[in-house]
């Protein structure tokens, strides 16, 4: 096992001019991989049963829950600026170019896929439901949420966080002030609170609902919080590295990331209330492995390995792209049929949908990012 630890400085990639941790990409790499993975599987079988039958099958189609580390890796980022500030370790963050960097990274792209895709007939997208994704809305409504684009819907449940961030991040300060013991109580009990929302989500079936919906943030915001609390974890060991992560096994930070991994491929055989339960605790355990002052392990060098940090710099377009080249590779959509989401079509053979797949929306992807992204990218303030 390496003595280096794991949050020492990494080997950067370049985001549009940017500086950033080599790992961090490569988790969005991997988070983006597994939900193309699973969409790519889902799809192909198109309206036959079956798709969940199976350790196998549900480990495939399971990768969909990739998306959920997302939320975990953007509480992580996005409040540990704000974290610092309250703790007097820097200087206030400016809203204004937190504001405008959040539109710099969502919109133009987001704008671009919705508004081409909501006029091509094969996506049988509806001009009339544009207002919605502009107003970022489209999650309360049976027509909309699966139209044009289904992966879309986290970008809602990300915008609210974004929003709401600031103004959750100053009461936050003004309660717990320099204290990172308030700060992790009163995290922990809003995660709590958060929790409890989903669960009832869970039980009553509730998809579209503004509180208990699954696709609301009310009911998600637990999981940025554990993203949240993994940025008081850092601030606490950066200020005074904890004995025990020189202890073997413990920490080892291949053991987090392997338990972490281990996690959601467990949730991806059990139903949605165990996957409720245990989402935080993977998300925390893998983004924790690659940014805390663990030992460092093997995971991390496959994290630094560049390829793979390339992928996460443009995991966004990849996570945007993917799924309609999908749906026309494999002749099939998905809708929202009585609360639940139903795919109509015939399907494909799965291998040959993966090999189409990536032979599609590889070139796709990098003409969106150096074509959509970049230029915007490279018009970002330094907030951090």
């Amino acid at each position: 096992m390496s003595t280096s630890t794991s949050s020492e400085a990494t080997v950067p990639v370049e985001q549009a001019g940017e500086r950033r941790s080599a790992r961090v990409e490569s988790l969005r790499a991997l988070a983006a991989l597994a939900v193309f993975v699973g969409h790519a599987f889902a799809l192909s079988f198109g309206n036959e049963g079956g798709v969940f039958d199976g350790t196998k099958n549900k480990l495939l189609v399971g990768g969909g829950l990739g998306v959920f580390l997302f939320f975990t890796l953007s509480g992580y980022l996005l409040f540990l600026p704000f974290l610092k500030a309250q703790l007097g370790l820097r200087g206030r963050v400016q809203l204004a170019d937190y504001a405008r960097n959040r539109i710099l990274r969502i919109l133009p792209l987001y704008v671009v896929v919705i508004t081409v895709l909501s006029v091509i007939r094969p996506f049988e997208g509806q001009v009339s439901d544009w207002w919605r994704f502009m107003l970022f809305i489209q999650n309360y409504s049976g027509e909309s949420i699966t139209l044009p684009d289904s992966p879309v819907w986290s970008l809602q449940v990300e915008m609210h966080f974004y929003i709401v961030l600031p103004l959750f991040a100053f009461l936050l300060a003004l309660v717990a002030r320099r204290s990172l013991v308030v700060t992790s109580l009163i995290l922990l009990a809003l995660a709590g609170v958060s929790y409890k929302v989903r669960e009832h989500g869970v039980f009553e079936h509730d998809q579209l609902g503004v509180l208990y919906g699954l696709y609301s943030l009310p009911g998600l915001m637990y999981l940025f919080i554990s993203g949240m609390l993994l940025a008081v974890a850092k601030v606490w060991c950066d200020r005074a590295r904890p004995g025990w992560m020189d202890l073997p096994v413990i920490g080892w930070s291949v053991v987090w990331f392997a338990v972490g991994v281990g996690l959601y491929a467990y949730m991806a055989t059990k139903n949605q209330l165990v996957q409720t339960q245990l989402l935080p605790f993977a998300g925390f355990l893998v983004v924790a492995s690659a940014v805390l002052p663990l030992r460092s392990g093997l995971q991390n060098a496959v994290l630094e390995w560049r390829p793979l940090a390339l992928v996460g710099v443009a995991s966004y377009s990849l996570y945007l792209v993917h799924v309609p080249i999908i749906q026309v590779i494999t002749g099939t959509h998905v809708r929202g049929v009585d609360g639940a989401l139903v795919t109509f079509g015939d399907g494909m053979d799965f291998k040959v949908t993966l090999l189409l797949a990536i032979v599609v929306v590889a070139p796709v992807t990098a003409a969106s990012y150096l074509g959509i992204e970049r230029p915007f990218l490279r018009l970002r303030k330094r907030w951090v």
